[in-house]
């Protein structure tokens, strides 16, 4: 299998896959309401919607560098807050999540194999996910999809 497929293999499962760990995102998310993507069960934690808000900005952004487009924090920010969620927004949020991690996928097809190797940014920065290769910010994204779908599968038994 070569980079560009377990690339986009773990990607995919992640979000909407078969994942060894447990549910994908998608799954977990299909048994969440509007009214419990607001609800904060522990105090000073991100709500789900906020985790799923966080998780689609950062999709967005890695897809725009995949495509040439210098990092930065996400255009929606890096906690964007939705007010007012309604079943509708809601119903949107979860949408646009998929058809980003879909746009993802596509731009990782499209990627030259060899760049994949190239290095992300001019300096190395973790909160920025740059000065590190492209591969090693693409499985960086699949684990922090694992690890916030953990947090919304947790917040969601809550419900």
């Amino acid at each position: 299998m070569s980079t560009k497929q377990l690339l986009i293999k773990e990607l995919d499962a992640a979000i909407k896959g078969n994942p060894w760990h447990g549910a994908s995102l998608k799954q977990i998310l299909n048994n969440i309401t509007s009214a419990d993507a607001v609800k904060r069960p522990i105090p000073n934690a991100h709500s789900i919607a906020e985790l799923v808000l966080h998780i689609l900005s950062w999709t967005e952004e890695v897809a725009e560098r995949m495509e040439g487009k210098p990092p930065s924090l996400p255009s929606r920010g890096d906690w964007p807050v939705w007010d007012d969620l309604n079943a509708e927004k809601w119903n949107r949020i979860v949408s646009e999540l998929l058809n980003a991690h879909q746009e993802l996928l596509n731009n990782i097809s499209d990627f030259p194999d060899e760049s994949f190797g190239r290095i992300v940014g001019n300096n190395n920065d973790a909160s920025l996910g740059t000065g590190i290769t492209f591969t090693e910010m693409l499985h960086g994204l699949a684990q922090h999809h694992a690890y916030h779908a953990g947090q919304i599968a947790l917040l969601s038994k809550f419900n």
